[in-house]
């Protein structure tokens, strides 16, 4: 298959193109040389029109990586980061670079407080350098990422920023000879798509839209548009309170009364929850308890010493010396 970077096939020989003012006539048979010639031209003089869209393109919008090399990386090193070669190399400042090979660089240390941000960058000759603790590169250099060097003079980030050239094809058959990051539009489906793991996904626009569906407890939900839009879920309490807890009107859970033990409510007949010695919990001592819990079954409070028991027998609370 052809494309634009592949336009045309490299069939037949260069040949040799017949002089000026010759002529075919009807019946006579083409010279194959001539053939071969008239495709090798058009296949190059294809190729230089290709050659000058692309500067051009590569004038208008900035510079541009020809092919997925020139990332960084976090090297073996403390402050090392190691750049890819690139076959093709990039255009910087208009001018394509050429091939460029990989390269390590090593930033110094911070020696602040705060994150130092360098910028690393190839040139119009190619060649990978970087400028510390700026994130602007000169107009003859093309930034292909930045590297954030942090108070502890480790490289804490590395953003790639280069932008690569990538190939649109419009057609209904999927392309072949693609890499990560191709656009196609699909004439069929109606979609543009981005090659990416191994397959084109189609990418999502504002028309899109997701529907939520809301059941067991919620309510609510519905289409929204993907880019930008929100949907709201909503909780019904009645829907998932379980025993001793109901709605209490205002879509709040609340615990049943029957449940709740109040002022006058007693304990298997030997605690009175309104009883003045339980008044202020917070100053309530574990042997004022039990004291108190006596007292409510038998009106009698032994005193307490250290080893003494207390038991439930019967209805009542019952404490046993320890001595």
């Amino acid at each position: 298959m052809s494309d634009l970077s592949n336009p045309w096939p490299s069939w037949g020989e260069s040949g040799e193109l017949p002089p000026d003012g010759f002529f075919y006539e009807g019946g006579d048979q083409v010279n194959e040389k001539h053939l071969d010639s008239l495709w090798n031209t058009s296949d190059s003089q294809t190729q230089q029109l290709i050659d000058g869209i692309t500067e051009r393109v590569a004038d208008i919008v900035d510079d541009v990586i020809l092919d997925t090399g020139l990332d960084v990386t976090q090297s073996g090193g403390t402050r090392e980061v190691d750049v890819s070669g690139s076959v093709d190399g990039a255009y910087v400042n208009g001018q394509q670079t050429g091939s460029t090979i990989q390269t390590t660089l090593t930033f110094s240390v911070n020696g602040g407080s705060t994150d130092r941000i360098d910028s690393v960058w190839v040139n119009e000759s190619g060649s990978v350098g970087k400028t510390e603790g700026t994130q602007t590169v000169a107009s003859d250099r093309f930034k292909i990422a930045e590297v954030t060097v942090a108070p502890n003079d480790t490289i804490s980030n590395i953003a790639n920023v280069g932008r690569r050239l990538t190939q649109q094809f419009r057609s209904d058959d999927e392309p072949d000879d693609v890499s990560t990051g191709d656009i196609w539009t699909d004439t069929t489906a109606n979609r543009t798509k981005a090659y990416q793991n191994g397959d084109f996904r189609v990418l999502v626009t504002d028309q899109d839209s997701a529907t939520i569906i809301a059941n067991d407890g919620l309510s609510g939900g519905g289409a929204f548009n993907v880019y930008g839009g929100s949907t709201s879920l909503s909780v019904s309490v009645s829907d998932f309170a379980g025993t001793h807890l109901s709605n209490d009107g205002s879509n709040n859970l609340q615990v049943d009364d029957d449940f709740v033990l109040n002022t006058g409510d007693t304990m298997g007949g030997a605690l009175n929850m309104g009883d003045n010695a339980l008044s202020n919990a917070a100053s309530l001592t574990a042997n004022d308890f039990i004291q108190n819990a006596v007292y409510q079954s038998t009106g009698d409070v032994p005193a307490l010493s250290e080893g003494s028991i207390a038991y439930v027998s019967g209805d009542g609370l019952y404490v046993e010396d320890g001595s």
